[in-house]
């Protein structure tokens, strides 16, 4: 969407809080904001919509039509990233609405981020996210949380949320490192029951998940769902963007016939399901054949009604999608795919199938822009030698020569 004004709705309506860094973020491309004890103490419940670095950020956004410096990977990215599809704010509305953007709270959507303990170490992802990662490289593995921060935190989230009105709708997205491993995520789960009564309509819950858990977490799971489905909307995040043995490739120590056994078994028993696929390296190439197997499992009679796709992608670093060339992307089939699926499907929101449809038409734009160099093919030779894993092998790599 193209806009007179450089303002991206999630810098109001989305925060992130991180437990384990001590951090506020109001967008996931967001530079991370560290919140300050003091901070909290002085401004109690209004801190999360109005810690120093918000209010310089909002004030940038809206009187100097800028995008602020904490929004530097979009400053970096544009035109390729995916800010036009957040963009959701026409400029008559913001135009409207400019005087309130800068004093009142506008957040519906919450992550709070518990933990990096997890059981894959993701070609992406990193030590600072999964313990998995720090076991690889040999690092000691931290999963520490100051509980005084934490503690104050959500006792000033209660009064945060208590001040919302009844009709607004709230989610929650718990994330890790991997929730359904964490122990805090069941205590969250309990704690957020007890101060989202008044609301008219039910907040969602959502957990992020590999799914790639043993029966036993599953079975816990389960009965947490069902025990609380009278106090929130159920929804699942479940993180793949490939399949079967270049899914395991990328995510690695996943079970990919446990996880599609787990997808099977949770479908039906949340309100919605979220594909959540971070476009890499790797993903793009194959997507068509990973649409195939989403449509199948999760039903295209089903699609947009109770599942959906939530489409992301890597940020920076040696699997970054702008080292793919662009040839080796056949958009067109991609695309084609899609819309043979879709056409199908009576009862489709459209607007859902446009973010599809810009994502992949930004994604495509990006490929080929990051030129491979030594240091490439260093990381991921060494990557290879570690994991005992060829991803020389892996398309497109084979199809990348070291100049």
């Amino acid at each position: 969407m193209d806009s007179k004004y450089n303002v991206c709705s999630k810098m109001w309506t989305d925060l992130n809080i991180n437990f384990q860094k001590q951090t506020f973020q109001h967008c996931c491309k967001q530079t991370a904001q560290p919140i300050s004890f003091e901070e909290i103490d002085t401004l109690k419940e209004r801190v999360f919509d109005f810690h120093e670095q918000n209010i310089l950020n909002r004030k940038i956004s809206l009187d100097d039509n800028q995008l602020p410096p904490n929004c530097q990977w979009c400053i970096d990215t544009a035109p390729d990233n995916i800010k036009k599809v957040w963009n959701i704010w026409d400029d008559q509305y913001i135009t409207n609405v400019k005087p309130q953007l800068k004093t009142i709270s506008r957040t519906s959507y919450i992550d709070l981020d518990i933990g990096n303990s997890c059981d894959l170490a993701c070609i992406y992802c990193g030590p600072w996210s999964s313990t998995m990662w720090a076991k690889e490289l040999g690092q000691p593995v931290k999963n520490t949380i100051d509980q005084n921060w934490k503690q104050q935190i959500l006792e000033n989230l209660k009064n945060y949320i208590g001040g919302f009105d009844k009709d607004r709708k709230l989610i929650f997205n718990l994330l890790g490192g991997e929730p359904l491993l964490i122990t805090d995520t069941y205590d969250i789960i309990s704690y957020l029951s007890q101060i989202c009564g008044h609301f008219e309509n039910k907040p969602v819950l959502m957990i992020t998940t590999n799914l790639n858990c043993k029966p036993a977490l599953l079975k816990k799971l389960l009965l947490t769902i069902n025990a609380t489905k009278d106090i929130f909307e159920w929804n699942l995040s479940v993180s793949i963007e490939d399949i079967h043995e270049r899914a395991e490739a990328v995510r690695y120590h996943l079970d990919f016939h446990t996880f599609e056994n787990n997808l099977r078994a949770v479908k039906s028993q949340v309100d919605h399901l979220y594909i959540t696929t971070t476009f890499s390296l790797f993903s793009f190439s194959n997507f068509d054949e990973f649409l195939l197997w989403c449509f199948d499992i999760l039903g295209k009679d089903d699609y947009t009604k109770t599942w959906n796709f939530s489409l992301n992608n890597v940020q920076n670093g040696f699997t970054d999608l702008s080292y793919c060339p662009t040839k080796l992307v056949d958009i067109k089939k991609i695309k084609q795919v899609f819309n043979d699926i879709i056409n199908t499907v009576d009862g489709v929101n459209k607007f859902k199938v446009k973010q599809v449809h810009q994502h992949l038409d930004n994604m495509y734009q990006r490929t080929g822009t990051c030129v491979p160099d030594s240091q490439f093919f260093s990381y991921w030779k060494a990557m290879s030698q570690r994991r005992k894993i060829d991803y020389f092998s892996f398309y497109p790599l084979s199809e990348i020569t070291e100049k």
